[in-house]
């Protein structure tokens, strides 16, 4: 009696833990943006590998900084357009990268 009983207190306490948890996750995906201390954001630190897995490939030129900071008004209006003449061509990158990349901006454009 005494094992049949434990036996079915481990089965419901196992079933009751394999409920579907449709809540989001709240720690995410994580992405690199200003700090609490107010840092600014830079090329190297946050913008370059946007760069280098969304544009680059089509447009050597945004391999460097200097490639990048010479046209960046004309790369924040190609990719935050939403239909003709959107980059990249696969389609428009996400939100969260068009962000980092308005923010870098507005820092200043710095480098390192």
């Amino acid at each position: 009696m005494k094992k049949t009983f434990l036996f079915l207190s481990f089965l419901t306490i196992s079933l009751a833990s394999c409920s579907k948890d449709n809540e989001p996750s709240i720690s995410g995906p994580t992405t690199t943006t200003t700090t609490t201390t107010g840092a600014k954001l830079t090329y190297e630190a946050n913008a370059k590998a946007i760069f280098t897995n969304n544009c680059v490939g089509c447009h050597p030129a945004f391999a460097s900084y200097s490639g990048v900071k010479t046209n960046i008004n004309n790369i924040l209006d190609r990719i935050q357009r939403d239909g003709a003449g959107v980059m990249p061509r696969s389609g428009k990158m996400p939100q969260v990268n068009i962000d980092i990349i308005k923010q870098w901006q507005a820092d200043g454009l710095l480098e390192k």
